[in-house]
């Protein structure tokens, strides 16, 4: 089994990264000029690798590699994608400006919206009376003082997960646990509608 990618250190994803740009197979020396690490410390490297299933030896010209080493640094690259992606996030959540405000709280009305539509669909009555009891604590605390961040995100996560999408829940675990995001998704307290009561509203309707 393939290693986890956040374990691949600086020293071996720069030499995979290298030998991947060049498109050809190279050699411990070539690293070496190119990246200025001793040759004895990227043949090592090289060796772990292709243990690995990641790098492949052709014949006497170095190295490339496999179909398994491409995927992995794509894996690599996404998951560098997606934390520069919640970089600007958190930058864009320090930024005061109205306009911002807007696009941030549009954001978390289009996220509630959705989750709650879906867990109308699937919501028993069992199912909305551990809502409202979620709901009741959040008052309470709200009421005690002045705030409840932890009831509301297990509210949030609750009707996500009556959702049944597991995408959308991992997406609301990944913004929502997240301590600088979860004050932008979830603090708009004059604007912000009680989804839990919005849920209990919609399915009766029905």
């Amino acid at each position: 089994m393939i290693r986890v990618i956040s374990e691949m250190n600086a020293t071996e994803y720069i030499i995979m990264d290298t030998i991947r740009k060049v498109g050809l197979p190279v050699g411990a020396g070539y690293l070496s000029g190119e990246l200025k690490i001793p040759p004895a410390s990227i043949g090592r490297v090289l060796i772990s690798l292709e243990k690995e299933g990641l790098l492949e030896k052709v014949s006497n010209k170095g190295r490339r590699l496999t179909d398994r080493g491409h995927r992995y640094m794509a894996e690599q690259e996404q998951l560098n994608a997606q934390k520069e992606t919640l970089d600007i996030i958190i930058y864009m959540m320090n930024d005061t400006q109205k306009d911002r405000l807007m696009d941030i709280l549009q954001a978390r009305i289009l996220l509630e919206c959705y989750t709650v539509e879906m867990a109308c669909k699937n919501a028993t009555e069992e199912n909305l009376h551990s809502l409202n009891a979620l709901m009741l604590e959040y008052i309470y605390e709200v009421r005690q003082h002045g705030i409840a961040s932890e009831q509301n995100l297990q509210m949030h996560l609750a009707i996500a997960e009556l959702g049944g999408n597991q995408t959308v829940l991992q997406l609301l675990k990944l913004i929502l646990v997240n301590d600088d995001l979860q004050r932008v998704f979830l603090y708009c307290p004059k604007v912000a509608r009680e989804p839990a009561c919005d849920a209990r509203q919609h399915h009766r309707g029905h």
